[in-house]
């Protein structure tokens, strides 16, 4: 047997025996590789937000409707209905954070209003 046969050889039963876990191992590291192997959600529940704001024309990025809480949050709500498009307008609302969504605005959390009211 040429020796570069015998070194290529040699390799691949050092790797095959590396590779091999000895019962008692096999038993002990099963546990965490199931863990590390089962596919996980990585989506959290979203919370739902009720509070009140003041919707307000963001003019960054062509212009923008957001709502800025009475707690200093901002909200980036995805098509927010015409009739609430009014600059310094008081609104209580119930919204979705929308985490699948992006936006260029890179302003406040985006969200999916699930009901919207006028505060007078």
């Amino acid at each position: 047997m040429k020796p570069t046969h015998l070194l290529i050889a040699l390799i691949y039963i050092t790797a095959l025996t590396a590779c091999a876990a000895k019962p008692e191992q096999a038993a002990l590291t099963k546990p965490e590789t199931a863990a590390m192997t089962e596919p996980q959600n990585l989506k959290s529940t979203p919370s739902s937000i009720s509070t009140s704001g003041t919707v307000r024309f963001q003019e960054m990025e062509g212009g923008f409707w957001g709502i800025i809480a009475d707690d200093g949050r901002k909200f980036d709500p995805m098509g927010l209905d015409k009739k609430f498009q009014k600059d310094g307008l008081r609104v209580r609302f119930d919204a979705e954070p929308d985490t699948d969504r992006m936006s260029t605005h890179m302003w406040g959390t985006i969200i999916t209003v699930v009901r919207i009211e006028v505060v007078k």
